[in-house]
């Protein structure tokens, strides 16, 4: 039981961050709206292989997102460092 807990707090903090870094991106915002749009249809229409689907792009999406957002943050750090005479 402990262990899943653990589980459902680390998915909710991992779903946070999500909203947090990637929703008031304006083009990452249509994305991921059309994106549960495409999986709430889904599920409502009770089509699992779509359901699925779209679970499995959505996650990879944001994955992909977060991934390229950390690597912007990094070049930022080392431009910082770089001007600021750290190399």
């Amino acid at each position: 039981m402990h262990t899943l807990s653990s589980l459902t707090d680390l998915l909710l903090s991992s779903v946070f961050a999500s909203v947090n870094n990637l929703y008031h991106r304006e083009p990452q915002k249509r994305v991921i709206d059309r994106q549960h749009a495409r999986l709430y249809n889904a599920v409502t229409g009770k089509l699992p292989e779509q359901a699925r689907k779209a679970a499995a792009d959505h996650i990879a999406s944001v994955c992909a997102n977060l991934r390229e957002i950390e690597q912007e943050e990094q070049r930022l750090v080392r431009a910082t460092l770089r001007l600021e005479g750290w190399e």
